[in-house]
């Protein structure tokens, strides 16, 4: 078990959205998917997404399900190959997914930009005028309906993952998706709209990189790798906003090896079985560690972190 994992101790779119859910191949593999969805403007458009079944799926035996979310002008063809999922889903059993955002117009640093991006809370500050966000929220929810349709799912093991502003995306499922999303790890990236309560307490893993170039940046240094310096600088701020909209108390205790500082913060004021983990790795760039671009490897912290946490109905 990686070390630094331990132990336990408002401004929506309400859109329309249409689905077309056809039945997904029983097969293992590789499974290309559509669904149809409306935008504000009455325009239909269709999104897309893989579905990769382990060789090991039985029917008799519900599945934990992953999604994996890309960052800016990502596909999700190619966090199928670099994220290291489509390998762990061979290994453990799970079913994973990989979505493709929608490609919209949005403003970036004085310039229009075109590419896919995920409707985190941040993009409504940038979109540019006239273009359309569609629902993400309501693309997942069609997403898990339509495996539902196919497969045999475990919804108590529903995950999601999520790298830049797929992460920002996945913080927005953490809050708005919690009831069908049992926990959610996020790398180089996160986003939460203050006043909007989760539907539920999930746990959350928050990892981001010591030399994250976008970090970097706006701070002049590489994050600090002490736990002190870490909470206090700007990034504490990140770390508040998940405290207080998981509610959790603002106290925690350190892990640290020459990878990792993680900050855990486990004690809920609801008595809720959630907990929240802020950990930065040593020598990370704004990447989402595979073993090959940097030593970790996320997929295998981060179902270490999943493994075994069954939220919803009929779970403890």
């Amino acid at each position: 078990m990686p070390a630094f994992l331990g132990r336990p101790a408002p401004l929506l779119f309400c859109l329309t959205a249409l689905c077309c859910a056809q039945a997904l191949p029983p097969t293992a593999g590789k499974h290309e998917a559509q669904w149809s969805q409306q935008l504000p403007d009455g325009r239909e458009v269709e999104r897309h997404f893989i579905v990769y079944v382990p060789e090991s799926y039985a029917p008799e035996i519900a599945a934990p399900v992953v999604f994996m979310f890309h960052g800016t002008s990502g596909t999700g063809e190619k966090f199928y190959r670099i994220s290291g999922w489509r390998q762990k889903a061979d290994a453990v059993g799970c079913i994973a997914v990989f979505p493709t955002a929608r490609k919209v117009r949005y403003h970036d640093d004085g310039k229009i930009k075109r590419l896919t991006k995920w409707n985190s809370y941040k993009m409504v500050d940038v979109i540019a005028q006239g273009e359309q966000l569609a629902d993400d929220v309501a693309f997942v929810r069609a997403m898990l309906s339509q495996l539902e349709q196919s497969y045999s799912i475990d919804g108590r093991r529903v995950f999601a993952s999520g790298f830049s502003n797929g992460a920002a995306f996945v913080s927005r499922l953490a809050l708005e998706a919690s009831d069908i999303i049992s926990a959610v790890a996020i790398v180089g990236g996160s986003g939460y709209r203050a006043g909007i309560e989760p539907l539920r307490q999930i746990p959350v893993l928050q990892l981001v990189g010591e030399v994250d170039p976008k970090i970097v940046a706006r701070r002049g240094a590489p994050l600090p790798m002490d736990s002190e310096e870490l909470r206090s600088s700007e990034l504490g701020l990140a770390m508040d906003g998940f405290i207080e909209s998981f509610e959790l108390a603002d106290d925690y205790r350190v892990q640290a090896d020459r990878r990792v500082t993680a900050l855990h913060f486990e004690t809920s004021t609801t008595d809720a079985h959630n907990r929240y983990i802020f950990a930065v790795a040593r020598g990370l760039k704004h990447q989402y560690p595979n073993g090959r671009n940097h030593p970790l490897v996320g997929v295998d912290l981060f179902w270490e972190f999943f493994h075994g946490r069954a939220f919803g109905p009929g779970a403890e």
